[in-house]
């Protein structure tokens, strides 16, 4: 993996993420060295940012599963478009954040994962991750699982 540009980055202590994730929720994205802190755009950052896996199969697919959050804190609603592109494109969106987005009195994503279609590595072997602002300041990556898949093409 290869960083396209710098990320700013946060952890639990101020606006981090989710502290305690739930497996009954996120399944094995309830880690909370993960879920604690996370990757982000900055709100003055107009330019996506982004990173790419290299060295990939051409012949296999991958699938990611994403989550985002931001601190219980913040009210105001931030929508984050991922956008996975190889040989094909997907763009999955998900809220990080927003009043009550979480459920009553809960301001983060606490449940919400961001499942894509299967994305293919084009010709070089490559799949990139970009992160995009939809709406508000900022856009998180918490987590990210990654799988691959044979016989799918």
């Amino acid at each position: 993996m290869t960083l396209n540009v710098r990320f700013s980055t946060n952890g639990k202590s101020g606006g981090g993420g989710l502290l305690e994730p739930q497996a009954d929720l996120l399944n094995d994205l309830a880690v909370a060295s993960a879920t604690e802190d996370y990757f982000f755009t900055e709100q003055n950052e107009n330019e996506d940012r982004s990173f790419t896996f290299s060295g990939l199969d051409k012949e296999k697919g991958y699938k990611f599963y994403i989550f985002g959050s931001r601190k219980t804190n913040a009210t105001d609603i931030r929508i984050v478009n991922y956008i996975m592109s190889g040989s094909n494109e997907y763009t999955g969106e998900l809220q990080t954040s927003g009043d009550n987005c979480g459920g009553e009195g809960i301001h983060q994503n606490i449940k919400d994962i961001c499942e894509s279609e299967m994305i293919y590595p084009n010709e070089n072997g490559e799949i990139k991750f970009t992160l995009a602002k939809k709406q508000g300041s900022y856009a998180a990556l918490n987590a990210l699982k990654m799988e691959e898949y044979t016989n799918v093409k």
